[in-house]
């Protein structure tokens, strides 16, 4: 988007970071198929595209008119869809330590039959709080980040926002709140890619699993 030889310094290296691509009016949109991130000014607005070893996603984050092609958001996995029962435990794993907090991870990983693998990391859960070990696998891999508020709302707390912002990204954050017992407990989804935390729609997060 700009030429090379008029950048200063920062500017080239914020344009390497995060590199800003119209999409075409004409011909088609090639999307990213190996690992970075990038802004897309579209028709409809600015969106956010990242790609990792594990996930695709291109969710927007401004809405606003420009005179470029329009293209649509999405989130797919790089592998297989992930089995119902990686999400029916983490349900569960909520439920258990309510009123205490969880944190678990689902990363992909090849060697196992499913495409994925279930990490729960040495946590200390606490009524508002959990502190876990984050390591042990790697981060290109990390599709869902999940922990539990306990009786609290599934939302965000200023505290998640800086856990995921420390990642590169792309990852899904979840939350799972009121885990009294199952009919009351609630989910929250979101897509991070470093400093973007973009809310996702249940329709989009729930077709991870299959």
């Amino acid at each position: 988007m700009f030429a090379g030889s008029l950048l200063s310094p920062l500017d080239a290296a914020t344009e390497h970071a995060m590199p800003l691509r119209a999409v075409p009016i004409q011909g088609a949109f090639e999307p990213l198929d190996a690992p970075g991130r990038r802004l897309l000014a579209a028709r409809d607005g600015i969106y956010v595209e990242a790609c990792s070893d594990a996930l695709y996603v291109r969710l927007r984050c401004v809405v606003m008119h420009t005179p470029y092609g329009e293209t649509r958001e999405a989130l797919t996995l790089r592998g297989p869809r992930i089995p119902k029962a990686f999400a029916r435990t983490l349900m569960e794993r909520s439920l258990a330590a309510h009123p205490r907090e969880m944190a678990a991870l689902i990363v992909a990983d090849a060697g196992d039959p499913s495409g994925y693998r279930l990490i729960e990391p040495e946590a200390t859960g606490y009524v508002g709080r959990v502190t876990y070990t984050d390591h042990g696998y790697d981060e290109a891999r990390l599709v869902i980040d999940a922990h539990s508020h306990g009786p609290y709302p599934a939302r965000f707390s200023g505290v998640d926002d800086e856990s995921d912002r420390s990642r590169c990204g792309p990852h899904v954050s979840m939350v799972f709140g009121h885990c009294v017992d199952r009919p009351s407990t609630e989910v929250a989804a979101r897509v991070c890619v470093g400093h973007y935390l973009l809310p996702l729609s249940d329709d989009l997060w729930t077709e991870l699993f299959a």
